[in-house]
């Protein structure tokens, strides 16, 4: 901006200055249209360059808030698959109020998984973590289901329990190599 402030008087000065002392000819004006394309093509550099630097930022701004986004939400889903892990007990009791709202608990990270696409993660090395987290939470899911609503009476709890005890873990370690990836 301030070469345009500042170039554009000067280049009328050295024009005046030409004329003034007769060093331009019957041919000026050749020379001055050329003097003048020259500078619009510069300027035309120098507007396409800034413009390629503020779409270079706000690419970077949104990649940042969708990773933190996305760090969030995995972060929250692991919390939900520990609390999970952590109220088996209470599931099997098969407490409706109990058990609806663990199941709702879960289901709301499920959807909040599955409104992610993943080809939308700014950066490759965050998909695969984000496909496990997004698979531990709907087998979780599905799990939780099967010992809160008990199936004709059977459900193998031990099953369960591994399940639960797995996919905390799983969960834990999927979020932190997305917070992983999202800071490199």
């Amino acid at each position: 901006m301030w070469l345009l402030i500042l170039g554009i008087p000067t280049l009328w000065l050295m024009v005046g200055v030409f004329v003034h002392f007769g060093v331009l000819d019957k041919d000026s004006p050749g020379w001055v249209q050329a003097i003048g394309s020259i500078a619009a093509i510069f300027v035309a550099v120098l507007i396409t360059h800034r413009q390629g630097e503020q779409q270079t930022m706000e690419r970077r701004n949104k990649d940042r808030v969708v990773s933190n986004l996305i760090v969030g939400v995995a972060t929250r889903a692991a919390a939900v698959a520990s609390l999970l892990f952590h109220s088996f007990n209470d599931l099997q009791l098969q407490v409706q109020e109990t058990n609806e709202e663990i199941l709702t608990t879960v289901e709301s990270q499920v959807l909040a998984l599955r409104g992610i696409n993943p080809m939308d993660l700014p950066r490759p090395e965050m998909v695969e973590p984000f496909l496990r987290i997004r698979a531990i939470m709907e087998q979780s899911y599905v799990m939780a289901g099967l010992l809160a609503k008990g199936r004709d009476g059977y459900v193998d709890r031990l099953r369960c329990a591994t399940v639960f005890a797995h996919n905390s873990q799983a969960a834990r370690i999927a979020a932190e190599e997305l917070q992983q990836a999202a800071l490199d």
